[in-house]
């Protein structure tokens, strides 16, 4: 692995720490423990697209809801 700031590996570990505790659907719901402000853009990305997907998700099982 390539060295990393210390600011980065912060970042790093408030992510993985909040995916722990919360789960990673609920940390990354909008509004949750994450968000794509860090300064990795590949993470950012993902985090992006994982929102994404969550939403949509929700959307399509959302009539289906009890």
């Amino acid at each position: 692995m390539s060295e990393i700031s210390e600011k980065l590996r912060g970042q790093y570990e408030e992510i993985a720490q909040a995916i722990e505790m919360e789960g990673l659907g609920y940390a990354l719901w909008p509004g949750g423990y994450i968000s794509p402000d860090t300064d990795d853009d590949e993470l950012n990305e993902a985090i992006e697209k994982a929102v994404e997907g969550i939403r949509t998700i929700e959307r399509i099982i959302d009539p289906y809801r009890i």
